[in-house]
């Protein structure tokens, strides 16, 4: 009987534990994904650049070649 009082408590014990426990491990994927979201935002943004570049480029050797 004394072991089966143990385990509810240690049950209950773990239970607010493990609560937080998801708590925190969702708090930290929506970190992840926000984190995920802004790099790929900078991303597309160098790569925005890149093309803006090279599309004014090739803009100024038709302009000369004219």
């Amino acid at each position: 009987m004394l072991n089966h009082i143990k385990s509810v408590v240690y049950g209950f014990s773990l239970f607010p534990w493990l609560i937080g426990f998801v708590v925190v491990g969702k708090s930290v994927s929506l970190g992840a994904v926000f984190l995920d979201t802004y790099s790929l935002a900078l991303e597309n943004r160098r790569i925005a650049s890149i093309n803006f570049q090279v599309s004014a480029r090739l803009g100024r050797l038709a302009q000369s070649a004219i």
